[in-house]
């Protein structure tokens, strides 16, 4: 018996707001993805993730340095 897929919860981090807003669009359009939080601001990306508990983090390598 197959179960139900459960739903890919997705963090987005990348500085450029029209890039996060498309990308949120596009993962919208899919029904197993969830976006739970985005953010433009790297020292916001460790409190996100640890608040939200994703299971798939989208890092704009830029926001890691």
């Amino acid at each position: 018996m197959k179960t139900a897929p459960q739903d890919i919860r997705i963090v987005i981090a990348d500085a450029q707001p029209i890039f996060r807003t498309g990308l949120h669009r596009a993962l919208d359009a899919e029904p197993r993805f969830t976006v739970v939080g985005e953010t433009g601001d790297g020292a916001e990306v460790v409190a996100l993730v640890d608040s939200l508990e994703p299971d798939l983090l989208l890092l704009d390598p830029d926001l890691a340095r």
